[in-house]
């Protein structure tokens, strides 16, 4: 990714979130308490499950997603959530599900947004898609302040504006909060009694269901403690290039510190490649990573990508532990 999203994103400005298809009984008689018949007919064979979506659908779904974005960055917002309307009943994905929140959230259609945001949500938990999953949280937040307001209007006097939202909408900020914090004091209950592997997993478990500054600190320094340098050194520069205003510039400096820490164990590379989308082992770079930062990576051989526009050009790095290569394209 070129940047971290944040709240002082213009809506304009929101980078496409792109899907991942764009990247391919019987009971005995003996048990019953009443009698039954000696036999009993056949039950009737289960349907099919229906087959996934074809090669060609698939195709077909990557065409719209992609002809979606170019309707996004032009403001047709009409144009854009039909056509991901489209690409979802072939493969519905969380980046899917976020984007069509954002075109509804542009169109007015307040309620609709925010069913896709939760929706979107829920599909970016599953997956670990972090970059999604705060997208989507973005999403609700500038919705949520709104739901008591909008539900003081009726339709017929402020036309989409006041139509009634959903019950399940409510509070679900909160909710996601609530369940994050519990995740997070499971951590550091875990931390106390020495328990590194529990306090990783329930800070990780609360990352993904509510990420926030604090829940990612806690989530880097298990990472460290369990030997997970590669995670601990992403999610320390992640923390580091927060735009979040309780992430203090001594928070960063003693971010930095325990980031050199992990990058000893590890090698890196550094990216020229003039504004072009950049992906190492076939994924996107790292939230929080711009162009020029420095990419941590385990020791060994790795792939990488400069694509821009139709054009996509590859290069083979051999990573060595504690040191940087350069990667250059023309």
């Amino acid at each position: 990714m070129s940047r971290k999203m944040s709240k002082q994103d213009s809506m304009q400005n929101i980078r496409p979130l792109v899907p991942s298809f764009v990247l391919a009984a019987t009971l005995s008689c003996a048990t019953m308490s009443v009698g039954c018949a000696p036999s009993a007919p056949p039950a009737a064979p289960a349907p099919a499950a229906p087959a996934g979506p074809t090669e060609a659908e698939l195709e077909t779904a990557r065409a719209l997603f992609i002809d979606a974005m170019k309707d996004e960055e032009a403001q047709d917002w009409a144009a854009a959530r039909d056509k991901l309307k489209q690409a979802g009943a072939v493969k519905m994905t969380a980046s899917i599900r976020y984007h069509t929140g954002l075109c509804e959230e542009q169109l007015k259609f307040p309620c609709e947004a925010l069913n896709d945001y939760i929706a979107a949500v829920g599909l970016a938990r599953d997956n670990e898609d972090s970059e999604v999953l705060l997208a989507s949280i973005e999403g609700l937040s500038r919705l949520g302040g709104r739901l008591q307001v909008l539900k003081t209007f009726s339709p017929s006097a402020a036309g989409h504006i006041g139509i009634q939202c959903s019950p399940h909408g409510d509070g679900i900020l909160e909710s996601f909060r609530a369940e994050a914090e519990a995740r997070q004091l499971e951590g550091v209950r875990q931390h106390a009694l020495g328990n590194v592997a529990g306090a990783w997993m329930a800070f990780k478990q609360a990352y993904t269901i509510y990420p926030s500054p604090k829940i990612l600190w806690n989530l880097a320094m298990a990472e460290l403690d369990s030997g997970k340098n590669l995670d601990a050194a992403r999610h320390l520069h992640a923390y580091v290039a927060s735009k979040d205003p309780t992430v203090t510039d001594d928070k960063k400096k003693m971010a930095s510190k325990r980031l050199a820490e992990a990058r000893k164990k590890l090698g890196g590379i550094l990216v020229e490649a003039q504004g072009a989308r950049i992906l190492v082992d076939q994924e996107p770079l790292p939230e929080g990573y711009e162009e020029g930062d420095l990419i941590e990576l385990d020791p060994g051989h790795h792939v990488v990508v400069a694509e821009t526009g139709e054009k996509r050009r590859e290069r083979s790095i051999k990573v060595k532990l504690g040191k940087v290569a350069r990667v250059l394209f023309d």
